[in-house]
Formats: structure tokens, sequence, C-alpha cells
């Protein structure tokens, strides 16, 4: 088990600004890590408290304190206070509506900039650290979406937020803890531009950017649900878990709008699905779904529209090991299912505790299959009707209204599109062997999947037409719009050293529309993979049409926000005539929904390529995924649009790359040759 350094910063003194319960919810996170115990000890704790947890208070604590961490061990920075926002030039190229996420340190003088620590300071923080533990920070503030409570009370001890009204003006830039530390500035045709490299870590926020978080009796709402959970659990929960179950409990419940949200920075070993600080080293189980209860609101099941819930359709709660209920969707938003809950099963239930449900019915749209016997040989017939038959969501189609083709030929079986039979989507599986009716099955699912995402559309209200813009730039050519369309570029003329053929491109989309907008995008890739990388994995507020904030580029939080598409070895070998991949864009008028596209019910990983021949690299990529580096009420809708990417193959109907540096080994292939030899116009092979 590893060591964990606790940094923990509550601050209720504020001139002018108390607050109440602050201090009170980082002593209740102390006693928690306290009563935490390791093969390596009891967690390492540093509290700060009102005058203790100034701007330097704080620094000083970050070096002295969890920079001591090794490798293996666990840092935690939490923090419950006010938080705020201040202003900022273009001089933080990430900053796209002009403002950024400070938390509000201590000062026993009138509040200034001075006592800010900005989002990007505690990510500076934390890049300096000179170890790579397991990094989480847990912000119980407003606007801390990206880091990180004008106080206005609403009486008789109501609920308090926990902001400072308007922004603070911008400091100078010398005041930055970065300031001066070349490895992040850079000048940019005369001016000065900051990158800030992200430490691998996970961020637990109680709000996002745009909102508020609560106070009230209880303490911090956000930091009293992350400790009756992490009680009711025992901990073994991953950091996605919290996040959900929060927006579950706590969307409706406060006065003000309150989204948590789970983040990740950096690449390596931390993400969303890594367990609470790391206590449950063996990971822990993902439950199907979760059935939470939000207070008056009733009890609602963790699936929505945008997974194919309709009301009248049936979840079921597991009460425990042996018990469960059938329960009946009595009405359906985009990430959630609000659940009937008959008199008799209310007074069993435990408000504060969370269920595992799960959907009895079908929740994704059909996915049409044409059994294709290319060789005539039908003596597999009856095992893949079956196998069709079982597997949920998959029916047998016509050749006509097929989506796609599972085809005999060569002895193997394997999926492709209706228009190319001898150019396989995934691996071909052996029939007869052993392995054949579990990977069919595995690629079946997988493909249901996909196609859901790709045919998705909301049922019901959606905007009359559609509001964003999409937009490509590509060889240093004028943006084009490709809203709902299609777009086909050449590649590069030279190869990438490792990637071969490939171009590469800007994207961005735009509001078209009077109010604020968020917009999350589904990469669909021909390996059938479904990622949410170009916004990293997160979706994005975009401000109305005519505000700083309204566009925003693929990979804007790169230092190079560039895209690539890259046509794979194998689509070489087998004469692909282009690499192609869908942009899905989901948006809607009233809430963030991250914990879904950030989520495994929603992502997948790519299938296992067709066969190559001496172990040749066919995967690793993501197409497209590649980076070169408070409100109205108003009426919800949601809708989509989708965009197609194509990269044509220069050497198309020619051997070349891997095919032409292997080119015998191919020829003595008996299970590729067969392939080649329908796909190009022309024999290759001369024995």
């Amino acid at each position: 088990m590893p060591r964990i350094y606790a940094l923990l910063a509550g601050i209720t003194d504020y001139p002018g600004n108390p607050l109440f319960q602050s201090v009170d919810d980082a002593i209740r996170m102390k006693e928690y890590l306290a009563s935490l115990h390791t093969s390596s000890g009891k967690p390492k704790i540093r509290l700060l408290v009102n005058e203790e947890a100034t701007r330097d208070g704080i620094i000083n604590a970050f070096r002295e304190h969890l920079y001591k961490a090794k490798d293996d061990d666990v840092v935690l920075f939490y923090f419950s206070g006010h938080g705020a926002l201040e202003k900022t030039t273009d001089i933080f190229p990430d900053e796209h509506d002009g403002s950024m996420d400070c938390l509000v340190c201590y000062s026993g003088k009138k509040t200034s900039t001075k006592q800010l620590l900005s989002g990007k300071e505690v990510r500076y923080l934390f890049h300096k650290m000179p170890h790579n533990p397991h990094v989480a920070t847990v912000i119980d503030a407003c606007h801390s979406g990206d880091v990180v409570r004008s106080v206005k009370g609403e009486g008789n001890g109501g609920p308090m937020i926990k902001r400072l009204s308007g922004f603070f003006k911008e400091r100078p830039y010398r005041d930055f803890l970065f300031a001066g530390d070349p490895e992040v500035e850079r000048n940019e045709n005369g001016k000065k531009r900051v990158y800030i490299p992200f430490k691998n870590s996970v961020h637990l926020a109680a709000c996002l950017s745009s909102e508020s978080a609560m106070e009230n009796l209880n303490g911090g709402v956000f930091t009293t649900f992350l400790l009756a959970l992490l009680e009711n659990t025992k901990g073994n929960v991953t950091y996605m878990d919290i996040s959900r179950w929060a927006k579950m409990s706590l969307v409706d419940v406060t006065s003000s709008k309150q989204t948590p949200r789970v983040s990740v920075q950096g690449e390596g070993k931390t993400n969303q699905y890594s367990p609470w600080l790391n206590i449950a080293r063996e990971g822990v189980r993902i439950p199907p779904g979760m059935i939470v209860n939000n207070g008056p609101n009733g009890w609602f099941f963790s699936r929505g529209t945008l997974l194919g819930m309709r009301p009248g359709m049936k979840v079921r709660l597991h009460l425990n090991d042996q018990e469960s209920e059938l329960l009946e969707v009595e009405a359906v938003e985009i990430e959630r299912s609000k659940l009937k809950i008959p008199l008799d099963l209310i007074n069993r239930l435990d408000f504060n505790r969370h269920y595992e449900g799960e959907s009895e019915e079908t929740t994704y749209r059909n996915l049409d299959v044409f059994v294709h016997a290319i060789d005539d040989d039908t003596a597999n017939y009856p095992e893949v009707e079956e196998i069709i038959q079982e597997t949920e969501n998959v029916v047998s189609a016509t050749d006509v209204k097929a989506s796609f083709y599972l085809n005999f030929f060569n002895g193997y079986a394997y999926f492709t599109l209706p228009e190319t039979p001898f150019r396989p989507l995934a691996r071909q599986l052996k029939l007869g062997s052993p392995e054949f009716s579990g990977g069919l099955e595995h690629q079946l699912k997988a493909l249901v999947k996909w196609n859901h995402f790709l045919t998705l559309e909301n049922p019901g209200d959606t905007f009359e037409k559609c509001p964003i813009r999409v937009e490509i730039k590509v060889n240093g050519q004028d943006w084009a719009d490709i809203t709902n369309g299609v777009v086909r570029m050449q590649p590069r003329d030279e190869r990438h050293d490792s990637l071969g053929l490939l171009q590469t491109y800007k994207m961005r989309i735009s509001n078209l529309t009077k109010e604020t907008l968020f917009v999350g995008v589904l990469a669909l890739n021909s390996d059938i993979s479904i990622t949410s990388n170009p916004f990293a994995q997160r979706v994005v507020e975009l401000k109305p049409d005519g505000e700083q904030g309204a566009t925003r580029e693929f990979y804007d939080h790169k230092e190079n926000a560039l895209a690539y598409t890259a046509l794979d070895d194998y689509k070489e070998v087998y004469n692909w005539k282009e690499e192609w991949l869908y942009y899905k864009f989901i948006f809607n008028n009233f809430e963030d929904f991250t914990q879904s596209i950030a989520n495994r019910e929603f992502l997948q990983a790519p299938l296992e390529p067709p066969y190559m021949e001496l172990g040749l690299r066919t995967t690793g990529r993501q197409k497209g995924e590649g980076a070169l580096e408070d409100l109205k009420e108003v009426k919800k809708k949601w809708g989509t649009c989708i965009t197609r990417i194509e990269l044509a193959n220069s050497s198309y109907d020619q051997p070349t790359g891997q095919l032409l540096s292997n080119f015998n080994a191919y020829r003595e292939s008996d299970i590729v040759r067969p392939f080649l030899e329908k796909v190009y116009s022309t024999p290759i092979f001369q024995d």
C-alpha cells in the first residue's frame, strides 16, 4: 500500500465575506484520512486553517511536505474556501473566456489579488514536483471545475455560496509563481505566452467553472457528500464513481446549480478510473449502473437518453446479493432516468446509500448484419445465427438493409462494410476454433455500441437547426464549414517515420446561438474505437455567439492544437481507398455531461486489427485523435450533428509500404494472401 501525503486547507475567516463550515470541512477530511491504515503507515497530513492558509503558506507546504512523495506514493491536495475569477489576457492561450479560476487564500486584510492562487499556479506547483506519485486534488470552492464559495446568504442558516462577486483585475505577470521560469515561457511573434505542462493527476471539483459551490449547516455540500460516500463504500470507489454519483445526488438539490466534475490532467498511470487515493491497488469493480436518491426529486438511474433509455423501460435495483426489485422508468433526462418506487419499497431503501442497478431492456439501436458466405461454406451458419440471436441488439438483415457484412471466406469469418467484402474491419476469426464464439460476440457488441453513437439522435425536444458550426483548416488553407458534411484530404507528400501516410489539420466549433451551449465530441474511428480526446475527454462550454469563449479549437489544451489522421499499416496492405472517421457532436443548452463522455459506457478501445505478417505494428494510433502536441430558466434541448473525415490512400492499388517491404512473407501467407489477391485490380503475386 502507498504512503499518503495530504495537504488540507480550510478557510472561513475572510474579511467581510466569511464562510462557516470550511475549516470543519478540512478537519473532517483530516479525520477521515487519519482513519486510513496502509502498509506504509498512517497518512502524512499537513492541515492549514485560516491564518495558516495564506498564499505563501500553501505554496511552502507544497514544497516542504508534498514534494517528499516518491513515485509509489499518493499526494492529495484538498481546499475548502472561496473561489474567484481573475481576468487575464491572451498570455495564457488556454483561457478562452478571458478569466482564470483561482483559490482565495487567507489574508487578514481586505481581499485582493495578493491572496489569489490561480489554477495555473497549482498546476505549476505539481509540475515542479520532483517525483511522479499518484496525484489527486479535491476542491470545494466556486469556479473549481478547472482548478482547482459574491458571498450571498439565503438567511436563517441557509446555504452560502462559496464565491466572491465579480472579477479580480489581472495581476502583473511578475506576481505569478512561475514568472521568469524559461521552462514555461515562450516568445511567439514578440508576445509572451505561458504553457505549463500537466503533471499526471486527477481532479475532483465541487462544480463547474461557471457555477457556485454551496455550504449548509452540515458543511460544504460536496465535501459532506464525498465523506459519506467514502464511509459507505469504505473508499472502494474510482474517481469517476465519485463524480457521477455526486452529480446524480446533488443536481437540483442546492439552490444554486452545482455540477461536480472529474478531470484528468496529463498522461500517465492515474486516470478517472483509478481507485480513490490508490487504496484499492487491485482495482475497483465498475457496477453496470447506479441508483441514487436525489432528495425530494426522487430516485434516479445513471443512464439517460444518450444511452438509449426511454420511459416505460425496466431497471433492476439490487438491494443486496440475494434481493432485487424491478422498477419502471418514469421519465428520462439526458444522463439519468427517474424511477417509479413503490411505497412498500421506499421504506426498505436507505436514502444515504447507492444501489447497483442495470437496465433489463435494450438501450441501443439494433445492428443489422448480413451473413455473407463468399465461398459458399455454410457449415457454420447455425452457430453464427445462434450467436446473433443471443447477442442483444443484433439482428440478421438482408444485404440491402445491413449496416455491416459478416463474411465467410478462406476459412475465416470477419466484418466489413457492405461495399468492401475483402477488407476486414477487425481480426479475422478462424471458423471452428475455440475462440470463435467468444471473439464473434465481442466484435458484435463493439459494433452495436459504435453504431449506436453513429446513429444517435434526440427523439424529443431539439434545436430547429444545428446550433454549432464545425470548421476545418488543412495545409494553411482558409477555415471551411464542414458541419454535417464530409471532408476529403490528401496525405502529405512525405511519409511520417512512425505513422506512415498522414495529414494534419485544425478543427474548431462555434456557438451560433445567443445562449450558452455545452458540447462534447466523440471520435468514431474505422477500427471501431470510440474516443473523446479532442477536448481532453471533457464537455466544453461555449459562450453565446459574439462573446469571448464562443469558439473552441480541438486540442486547445495542448501547446500545439493540431489533430492528425493516418492510414494504418494494415489498411495500406489490404488496399483501402481511404482512412475514415466520424466526429459525432452532442450538444445541449442546460448541462455539462462530462461524466458521460469520459465514461467507459461511452468509450471503447479499438478492435484487434486484421492479420498482418512478421508482427508488424497494426494498432496503437487513434485516428483524428492525436495532437501534434448562474442560469436562466430555459427549455431544455439537446441534439447531435456529425462530420466525416477521409484521408485518401495515395498508394491505392500499389504494393507499397509494409507490403512491399515484406513482400515475400505476404506471398507465402495462407491467411493474408487470399485477401490481397481480391483487393488489388491486377495480380501482385507471381508464383
